[in-house]
């Protein structure tokens, strides 16, 4: 069995700076790799970084960065860095790879959960109070698409490439023939005209409701 701890003395260096992307990091020597089933795999490259890959999603993070763990549910007891460091190298590294993934799914949810071309599915509990909720969902939706009707060709490449379909910063400047820094930019300022268009609508979708209501809408 290899042990966390070996894999460790493996490693040419503690990985510091800008974090790779999966596509950079796999051009680089592999110290060790694990396929866990058929769709999840974790891999240690000899610059000290790690990839966890499960089905279409990935998280890159330094070996060093697995120290001590915290499970959610019971954060007043950590688990000791020094208990993973004599087991099989990769069970630290499921779950810092894990919990990045939730993470940044989290995150993405965050920005996006009012600029998704998906059609919005509604459950039994969300419908409670169906026409206040639909209508208010309705109404968001429309927001929505009038937001994105705003903004040029450029603006809805970048920001949805980036956080819809997971693209890095470079690979989005290649595809528009452009700077990173420039794509930096541009996402900045378009995610930021977005939150200001949400801000200033949400005073309006009260009143927006409060007239459809009064026209006696029904769903």
């Amino acid at each position: 069995m290899l042990t966390l701890k070996e894999v460790r003395s493996m490693i040419s260096e503690n990985y510091k700076g800008r974090m790779l992307t999966r596509k950079q990091l796999q051009e680089k020597e592999i110290v060790v790799k694990e396929k866990i089933d058929k769709d999840t795999e974790v891999s240690v490259y000899e610059n000290g970084l790690v990839l966890y890959q499960s089905g279409a999603r990935y998280s890159v993070f330094p070996l060093a960065d697995c120290g001590d763990y915290i499970y959610e549910f019971n954060r007043s007891k950590p688990i000791s860095a020094e208990f993973f460091e004599n087991e099989n190298w990769y069970m630290r590294l499921i779950l810092e790879g894990e919990d990045l993934l939730v993470r940044n799914q989290e995150r993405l949810d965050s920005v996006h959960k009012k600029i998704s071309y998906c059609t919005e599915t509604f459950s039994q509990e969300e419908l409670k109070d169906k026409t206040q909720d639909l209508l208010s969902k309705i109404i968001e939706r429309e927001m929505c698409e009038e937001i994105l009707s705003r903004m040029n060709a450029r603006q809805k490449f970048a920001v949805l490439s980036y956080y819809v379909e997971g693209n890095s910063q470079k690979e989005i400047a290649e595809r528009m023939k452009t700077t990173q820094q420039a794509v930096a930019g541009l996402i900045i300022r378009t995610v930021d005209r977005i939150r200001n268009e949400m801000k200033n609508a949400d005073g309006e979708m009260e009143v927006e409701k409060n007239k459809k209501c009064t026209f006696g809408v029904v769903f």
